[in-house]
């Protein structure tokens, strides 16, 4: 009987691991807000949203927002997302600390309403990944201060819609 259970425990942890959904568990919220929906990596790229949207959907992200705390996007979509973004360089296999406004990373917390954005800039993190083909595995803890924090595992699929730094 136990066998059997570990069987078929391990048959399903396999199925699991080959769909092409990957998988993201990550806990906490931004100002209320919780990324449970869609996930992509690409070039400097990470990003984490509340919603459905597709790989073809991303060509508004930006590799820095300024210091605003709103943005119009070039998107009419409305959704939640948590976007990393490594500074100057395509993302870095390891662990690689997340700031306000060095490098290595950077994080913002992205409000959309149509395009129109309220930012949330990360005080601190870090995120920890290793690839795997086309896939990125990794774990993730980033501290918005008093709009709350986000922490987790994942492991995406890479968006060839989020372009390399080099392209």
């Amino acid at each position: 009987m136990r066998t059997s259970f570990i069987y078929t425990l391990m048959g399903s942890a396999l199925m699991i691991a080959g769909c092409d959904n990957g998988f993201v568990d990550l806990d906490g919220s931004v100002n209320g807000n919780k990324v449970t929906g869609s996930a992509f990596w690409g070039g400097p790229h990470i990003l984490f949203t509340d919603s459905d949207l597709s790989c073809d959907e991303l060509d508004w992200i930006k590799l820095n927002y300024g210091t605003s705390d709103r943005v119009s996007l070039a998107t009419s979509e409305s959704f939640a997302a948590l976007q990393v973004t490594f500074r100057s360089t395509d993302i870095v296999d390891g662990q690689s600390s997340i700031t306000a406004t060095s490098p290595p990373a950077n994080s913002w917390f992205l409000e959309s309403d149509d395009g129109d954005a309220v930012i949330t800039t990360a005080k601190s993190g870090m995120v920890d990944v290793e690839f795997d083909g086309d896939w990125l595995v990794g774990s993730i803890e980033v501290d918005f201060g008093e709009a709350g924090d986000i922490a987790g595992d994942f492991e995406i699929k890479k968006c060839v819609n989020l372009k390399s730094i080099e392209d």
